[in-house]
């Protein structure tokens, strides 16, 4: 799984099943368009081939085995004893005359996009830690310091509220994370692995679209129609953010953009007031010919407004040599195991996101607390 292979593979799969799209409405792409992203993706390649390899794989003499997990597991069980009715409090203050879950996810979910009203300093880092210490734990499961069913109860909390509060796209990005973390350490993935990761992957999906209405149907509906809107949910979502960069490209006074490769150093600024960060929601624009509407643009919509070719160059240059440093040093240490899992998602999710440097940020806190797990519960 490495990342030179990854990258290009993610994304000749969305070129081709763009190009077959056409068949169902979607819109083609520019020329210019495939010339940025063959540019950018072969500045990926050639940034990750640069890293220099390495022997040697996942190592069990190194890592989470020097960690004692049974006691990290209890400690993540107190901290859902003490944050989980903090959580639930706080969001039914923020949904307080909401009629059912569903208006109050919906709710939650708009404020978050309109920039209204959000969940506290406290209860958001809390749903971030699941993002960094559901990847430890799941490693430890891998190395059978834990049980499966010990594993699943500790997980479901952060899973259910991130779900309920920010939408599905944490989740998603969770569960990419522990795809690479299985095969990486398994050293490959069974049939059986794929059918379980594949149904959490359609149970999350689908529980997503109906609690925000991303789609038409509802739980009222039959199950063959909200698994249908559901995947056709999921192919607009894989396949928009290419197309409407390309309209982008073609058009590019039809939006305002305001995605930078560099946000992240302004939202950190903008923690002591010395830089005001602009909204990451972006306008719609129409990607099909039966009018469905998007507003998620690709990776590249970060670089080229602001940056042109030479962001393409450079970026994606840089992210290539990011996610091979960590990945051929994933059996010096857990930290760049689970980095590089981190940066495997990123690229997966490449197609309509920006998650390498604009998420600055939040691996300042993955590196800063998963080193404060390692330490603390480090086997004596």
């Amino acid at each position: 799984m490495h990342p030179a292979v990854v990258f290009p593979l993610v994304w000749g799969v969305a070129m081709l099943l763009i190009g077959a799209g056409q068949l169902f409405g979607y819109f083609d792409l520019s020329a210019k368009a495939l010339l940025v992203f063959c540019l950018g993706v072969v500045s990926f390649v050639v940034g990750a081939m640069l890293e220099p390899n390495r022997k040697g794989g996942i190592s069990t003499e190194v890592g989470v085995l020097n960690l004692n997990v049974r006691r990290f597991a209890q400690a993540i069980a107190l901290l859902h004893l003490v944050m989980v009715p903090i959580a639930w409090q706080e969001i039914r203050g923020l949904t307080d005359g909401a009629t059912d879950v569903f208006a109050a996810a919906y709710h939650l979910r708009a404020s978050a996009i309109n920039e209204e009203e959000q969940l506290g300093p406290i209860v958001s880092n809390y749903l971030v830690m699941g993002l960094i210490l559901i990847p430890i734990l799941f490693v430890g499961m891998l190395q059978k310091n834990i049980g499966k069913i010990e594993f699943s109860i500790l997980a479901a909390p952060w899973l259910v509220l991130d779900l309920f509060a920010n939408g599905r796209s944490a989740s998603v990005v969770l569960i990419f994370v522990l795809v690479y973390l299985y095969i990486t350490m398994v050293g490959g993935i069974s049939w059986r692995a794929v059918v379980l990761f594949v149904s959490i992957f359609v149970t999350i999906l689908v529980t997503g679209n109906l609690l925000v209405s991303k789609i038409g149907a509802t739980f009222d509906d039959s199950a063959g129609e909200i698994l249908g809107q559901s995947l056709r949910s999921f192919f607009d979502y894989a396949l928009q953010g290419p197309i409407l960069f390309s309209l982008y490209l073609e058009h590019p006074s039809s939006i305002s953009s305001s995605w930078d490769a560099l946000s992240s150093f302004c939202y950190i600024l903008e923690k002591a007031g010395l830089c005001k960060s602009e909204s990451q929601h972006q306008d719609f624009m129409v990607f099909t010919a039966d009018g469905a509407y998007g507003n998620v643009y690709s990776l590249f919509f970060s670089m080229v407004p602001k940056y042109g070719l030479m962001g393409v160059v450079l970026f994606p240059f840089l992210y290539g040599l990011w996610a091979s440093f960590h990945s051929k040093r994933e059996a010096q240490s857990p930290i760049h195991l689970l980095a590089a899992a981190l940066l495997f998602a990123a690229a997966v999710l490449s197609l309509f996101s920006d998650r390498f440097l604009p998420n600055l940020y939040f691996f300042l806190k993955f590196f800063l607390i998963s080193t404060v797990v390692m330490r603390v519960f480090r086997k004596k």
